[in-house]
């Protein structure tokens, strides 16, 4: 069985086009560590290698725990949430079955864990992720809600913009600002977890925002 799957995931990976994922775009640290934090990553950011082996493996693992939802990212190598992501990403843009779909993203991010370093998933997701207010990537984000380049923006704006990735309808600070500065904060305070040298002593001050007549509240 498990060399059909290895059979399968090379005939598969043969024929993706998954070229993009080394982009040229190269994120601030802070964002690359707000990111990690962001999806339930702990330590210093760094991508195991995945095979269909371990992968399956993993997986059963984690299907016959007791507590899935809380031991998740213990099921599975380091690094793997971001190669999902980077995977889904990619294969959103094509209109396929369901089933196809899921299948690409599994060989997708298992193929982007072996080709494909941290840096570039963390580039990849940050460029091409939806942050609301019809903005993709982070460079249009910084324009969009502060008018600013990404290399100009503070800690504080990083963190308002890597906030909004979980769900931007929801956190969105022009539609519900409390809800949004929570989340801001949970962010903050993940990163102070991680890394206490480095951001202990941060305060999360909301930032000033770009006026807007028509906010995407739903």
């Amino acid at each position: 069985m498990v060399l059909g799957l290895e059979a399968s995931y090379f005939y598969v990976a043969h024929g993706l086009e998954l070229d993009e994922i080394h982009t040229k775009f190269k994120a601030p640290q802070s964002a690359g560590e707000a990111l990690w934090v962001s999806l339930g990553e702990k330590g210093e950011i760094s991508l195991e290698m995945t095979s269909v082996r371990g992968y399956l493996f993993d997986f059963i693992s984690f299907a016959l725990s007791k507590d899935t939802i809380k031991d998740f990212r213990s099921h599975f190598n380091k690094g793997l949430t971001l190669a999902i992501i980077s995977a889904r990403l990619i294969s959103q843009k094509k209109k396929m079955r369901a089933i196809d779909y899921q299948i690409e993203s599994v060989v997708s991010m298992i193929w982007l864990t072996r080709n494909a370093t941290v840096d570039e998933l963390i580039g990849f997701v940050l460029e091409k992720s939806y942050y609301g207010q019809r903005s993709y990537g982070l460079n249009e984000a910084a324009k969009t809600y502060f008018n600013k380049n990404v290399s100009s923006l503070s800690l504080d704006e990083i963190i308002s913009l890597v906030s909004l990735l979980k769900a931007p309808s929801r956190y969105n600070p022009y539609c519900d600002n409390e809800r949004f500065v929570l989340q801001a904060n949970a962010l903050l305070t993940k990163l102070q977890k991680n890394w206490p040298q480095k951001y202990g002593s941060q305060h999360y001050t909301e930032p000033r925002l770009v006026e807007i007549e028509e906010p995407e509240c739903n």
